[in-house]
């Protein structure tokens, strides 16, 4: 027979950090942390079904605890859905990144949440920088020009790209976010990102994705830049 005060601190367990997960919808480290955890749940319950010793119980339920710690605060692991990365990563590549006191620096692929008012499948997408603190900007037409380079814009983004801009420069914390491919989600329409977006670096390659049966077109494998 399980006690009583067992299964319900189980359960209590249980539902907060499902609770907890369904909050953070779009965070994927936190949907990361919710399936480990939902792991070592069902096999502490199960081990409290065949009343397996006691220590085993504590030990798993200190290492789910100390795994969801892990990535939650130093790790995010993501898949990539889309080609919008390709050729480098492509549909259901897994990146592993590091979160913790690491410097954006200009060509890294990092992990960014993007603004709220935008109704996005998944509000945390990984993209390349190509702007950085410093960077001179000028627009032409449809097209803004990052150091003398030329890249297409939509004009919605204007707003969102001008406030990172300061006397013809991009500010202090302020980055141009892109994807390896043209079409792909990224400043282009949201405009410049602030530092705090920025979630996580790149360290390295789980898996690079599944290549597509069909050679995608040049249009999307390259990046609007001149």
């Amino acid at each position: 027979m399980i006690k009583k005060p067992k299964v319900l601190a189980f359960l209590i367990y249980y539902f907060v950090f499902t609770v907890l997960g369904i909050i953070f919808r779009g965070k994927i480290n936190f949907i990361w942390m919710q399936l480990l955890f939902h792991f070592f749940c069902i096999l502490i319950i199960i081990l409290m079904l065949f009343k397996i010793r006691r220590k085993i119980f504590y030990v798993l339920s200190f290492l789910s605890s100390f795994v969801c710690f892990l990535f939650g605060t130093l790790f995010i692991i993501m898949i990539c859905y889309g080609n919008s990365m390709a050729p480098n990563h492509y549909n259901k590549a897994i990146l592993f990144f590091w979160q913790q006191d690491f410097k954006v620096e200009r060509n890294d692929v990092v992990a960014v949440k993007y603004p709220e008012n935008w109704d996005l499948d998944y509000q945390i997408n990984f993209k390349r920088i190509i702007g950085v603190p410093g960077d001179e900007v000028r627009f032409e037409g449809n097209y803004i020009l990052i150091n003398g380079r030329k890249l297409w814009y939509w004009e919605g983004a204007y707003f969102g790209i001008i406030k990172g801009i300061e006397e013809g420069r991009i500010k202090e914390d302020y980055y141009y976010i892109k994807g390896d491919a043209h079409n792909s989600f990224d400043s282009n329409y949201i405009g410049l990102v602030h530092r705090s977006r920025i979630l996580g670096k790149l360290l390295f390659i789980i898996h690079k994705g599944e290549k597509p049966a069909e050679e995608i077109p040049d249009l999307y494998k390259k990046p609007l830049l001149h």
